[in-house]
């Protein structure tokens, strides 16, 4: 059971979020947009709903991306706007940081251009990370990430693997997550950032198993600080199938595994595994729903219209791509 933090000062703050989640784009309205003949008829079905006010500025439904772009900019501006500590707003913005140091990273490690993947919404200017990344000015990258850019450069020198990158660096934001998480002493938080670890760990096991990946590649995508340690998944990759979902019966886990696993046996996909493990998160928010006071509301929130977005832009590209309306269903997640 999480002891909610039940600050009285939030009351404002979870009054508006109250209000702007019964403005969530609804089941129905996502389904219709599957259902409709063409990415155009799909486009149009958002008039209805907070984004039909970006529709004006976008020439065509290939331009989805500006749309969803213009609402994270609104998002993360009202969770600004509400959000009373600071560092929850920055901890908020850290994966975008996060992000930014990958595509720098890998900009300097392949010698290729990647900064047209820039994100403008982290905590620094990822221009000036990039000029101090050229002139090897690790001393002056934000303290959080001076060791671990370091580290990164200095280990791919001796393994020549890009994928480095990304399991340093999801590590490094993980670790910080859980830490000031602890700092900010709101169980809430830490609890979140743990089911998100456990969650990802999951999807990394399932994934290294079905590709008979060597265990050190398993080991070497574990993230640490979830609710039960990497060693015990790094057991288990040898075991059979048919009595894997068991060796979880005691965990939150079980029935996310057993679907999970019953679905990429008989389809050969990850499609239903992925979307259980982003169900499981929402349920997980839902929690908020009956508070009144404290920031949970506030973060529920901005997580919830993230993966609105997450959805919609699955629901565009499927469209795009011309995929079977009832494919692209199986993938979407749930809304709060």
């Amino acid at each position: 059971m999480i002891h909610w933090s039940e600050d009285v000062e939030y009351a404002y703050a979870v009054g508006r979020v109250r209000a702007l989640e019964s403005k969530l784009v609804t089941k129905q309205t996502l389904d219709r947009m599957v259902d409709a003949s063409d990415e155009v008829e799909a486009m149009k079905l958002l008039s209805d709903t907070p984004y039909g006010v970006y529709l004006s500025e976008i020439h065509s439904p290939s331009d989805f991306e500006k749309i969803l772009k213009f609402e994270q900019a609104k998002i993360l501006d009202l969770f600004e706007e509400l959000c009373l500590d600071e560092r929850i707003v920055k901890l908020f913005r850290l994966k975008y940081d996060v992000h930014n140091v990958k595509v720098l990273l890998k900009c300097y490690i392949l010698k290729q251009d990647f900064t047209h993947l820039f994100s403008a919404f982290g905590n620094f200017d990822a221009e000036k990370l990039k000029t101090l990344l050229e002139e090897e000015r690790y001393d002056r990258f934000p303290p959080e990430f001076q060791s671990t850019v370091t580290k990164i450069i200095e280990d791919y020198y001796h393994r020549s693997d890009p994928r480095i990158v990304d399991l340093v660096m999801d590590a490094e934001m993980f670790t910080l997550y859980l830490k000031r998480s602890k700092e900010i002493d709101i169980e809430f938080l830490y609890r979140l950032f743990q089911t998100m670890i456990d969650l990802t760990n999951l999807r990394t096991f399932f994934r290294v198993k079905w590709l008979k990946e060597e265990k050190e590649v398993l080991r070497s995508g574990l993230l640490y600080g979830g609710t039960s340690s990497p060693d015990y998944l790094i057991d288990l990759i040898d075991e059979p199938w048919e009595i894997l979902s068991h060796k979880f019966f005691a965990t939150p886990y079980f029935e996310l595994i057993e679907h999970g696993s019953d679905y990429l046996h008989s389809e050969d996909s990850f499609v239903r595994l992925e979307k259980l493990c982003d169900d499981y998160l929402i349920d997980f928010l839902r929690q908020t729903k009956l508070l009144t006071f404290g920031v949970e509301p506030v973060v529920a929130y901005l997580l919830a219209k993230e993966n609105e977005l997450k959805t919609l832009r699955m629901v565009f590209v499927g469209k795009l791509n011309k995929i079977e309306p009832k494919d692209i269903k199986e993938r979407l997640p749930e809304n709060l």
